[in-house]
């Protein structure tokens, strides 16, 4: 196969091959889970296409979520006040302290409505969504340009859009934070949901967010080389799907309990074994649906940027790997101080 230049489309943001790609958004979707190589080689030729994924993601995960708290509502206090008692953080606080938080995270969960519920988690799954692709999408860029496999692509590409999405994700945090106080009411020992209205504000904001994160993601893939790792990237998340898939048939199979939703899926060893503190942060990493993912994106790697699927794998694992070891060592912290 040659390697096809790629340029600007005329007053768009995305990078255009001059051989057109043999397969649609969808069929790469679709493909990818059987046979990801010549989805991967498809992307290099046109990574167009790359928020199609993105948007079955949060559509997918947004009906699974809100789903769960239909089913688990009632439980909700509890798994709030059992989940912040497992947080390590939390640990290193008084006890008087401790207790305190873990009463007024039951009792705003108890009294918050299923429909807010609803709509807060639907809200924040689309930004947390499109964050998650491009911070791999960075991560793989920066990695990728430090061993000198970008060529001549601008690195100023790069870092002035981490700038932009820093700068949107402390703004909406901020907004976020300013809206949450302003629309609560009552006292830390008897909290009240938060206004309507806040509700309806966050809403707005999540979406507003969002359209800007692409934005800022948009001006980084018309670099074509980072819009192939984009691209890689975003079909790579596409196993998460399956686990909402998977999560779906689980709620309503499932008898409603205080199960937490992200341990709602038994998809790693953690959740079989119910293992905590090291051995359970260690357990939790080994995911069926987390391994797919990276094995993917060293396969996308690998075909998009021309380099052996080991020198791949080693950019994919060796963050992840690192990662693991913090939430181990976490999990140790959190033992001793239990």
């Amino acid at each position: 196969m040659t390697d096809v230049p790629t340029g600007l489309a005329p007053g768009g943001p995305d990078p255009v091959a001059t051989e057109p790609a043999r397969m649609s958004p969808l069929s790469r979707y679709l493909n990818v889970f059987f046979s990801p190589g010549p989805v991967f080689e498809d992307i290099r030729r046109d990574p167009r296409g790359w928020w199609v994924p993105i948007l079955i993601s949060v559509v997918l995960w947004s009906l699974m979520a809100s789903l769960y708290v239909t089913r688990f509502s009632e439980f909700q206090g509890e798994i709030a006040a059992s989940q912040l008692k497992d947080s390590t953080f939390l640990k290193l606080a008084p006890v008087e302290t401790q207790d305190k938080i873990v009463q007024a995270a039951r009792k705003n969960a108890e009294v918050t409505p299923t429909w807010q519920m609803i709509a807060q988690q639907s809200s924040y799954i689309p930004f947390g969504t499109v964050l998650i692709v491009w911070f791999f999408a960075f991560l793989y860029s920066v990695i990728a340009l430090a061993m000198g496999w970008l060529g001549d692509t601008r690195a100023s590409k790069i870092f002035i859009t981490f700038g932009l999405v820093l700068g949107i994700v402390i703004v909406f945090g901020v907004c976020v934070a300013v809206i949450s106080v302003a629309g609560r009411q009552g006292t830390p020992d008897n909290p009240l949901p938060p206004a309507a209205w806040t509700v309806g504000a966050s809403a707005i904001l999540c979406l507003g967010a969002v359209v800007a994160l692409l934005w800022a993601i948009g001006r980084m893939a018309r670099e074509a080389a980072l819009g192939r790792i984009l691209g890689v990237a975003s079909y790579a998340v596409a196993p998460g799907t399956l686990a909402a898939l998977l999560g779906m048939i689980i709620v309503f199979l499932k008898t409603p309990d205080a199960t937490p939703f992200g341990e709602l899926i038994p998809s790693n060893i953690g959740a079989l074994a119910g293992s905590k503190g090291a051995i359970g942060a260690l357990a939790g990493s080994l995911d069926i649906f987390t391994l797919w993912t990276l094995i993917l994106a060293s396969i996308g790697l690998a075909k998009v940027l021309k380099r052996s699927i080991g020198a791949a794998a080693a950019v994919v694992f060796t963050p992840w790997i690192l990662w693991v070891l913090c939430k181990v060592a976490f999990g140790a912290i959190g033992s001793a101080g239990s």
